[in-house]
């Protein structure tokens, strides 16, 4: 589903492609990404179960050294703050990064990280890789995410 009123603050680039034809297209630059999907961490309930898919996510975006952009993180947390509300989250005062990763700590330790792998078991190619999924995982990872 496509945000067709999202809060600003992101950031934007140009990507060209060359098939089936070249063009260019105008797409959230990778930090924002990541701001957002920081944001489905703290917020996405699904189905009542762990959206696998969001936390091999986090993986990917920390092994590839992408920075949460975390004044458009602050922004979507304005807009949507349900669940974070819960985490300590307050709207009136700036976030942090030391505050991001003190929520994100709380989600993890949330997780069902059983319910995580199962979700996410079909769409990865190496299943070993799973092998390693648990909070204590999970809170290393945080532990290496780099805000701009």
């Amino acid at each position: 589903m496509a945000d067709i009123d999202p809060p600003l603050g992101f950031g934007t680039e140009n990507k060209l492609l060359l098939e089936p034809i070249p063009f260019s297209v105008k797409v959230l630059a990778p930090e924002s990404l990541f701001a957002g999907k920081f944001h489905a961490l703290l917020e996405r309930e699904w189905k009542q179960r762990a959206k696998g898919r969001d936390w091999y996510d986090l993986v990917f975006f920390v092994r590839n050294d992408i920075p949460v952009k975390l004044d458009y993180l602050s922004e979507k947390l304005k807009a949507y703050h349900e669940k974070s509300k819960s985490l300590g989250y307050n709207p009136n005062i700036p976030l942090s990064n030391k505050k991001a990763i003190s929520m994100l700590e709380q989600r993890i330790q949330q997780l069902d990280v059983e319910s995580a792998k199962n979700e996410v078991y079909p769409f990865v190619e190496d299943k070993d890789q799973l092998s390693l999924w648990s909070q204590g995982f999970f809170l290393d990872i945080a532990h290496r995410v780099r805000f701009v």
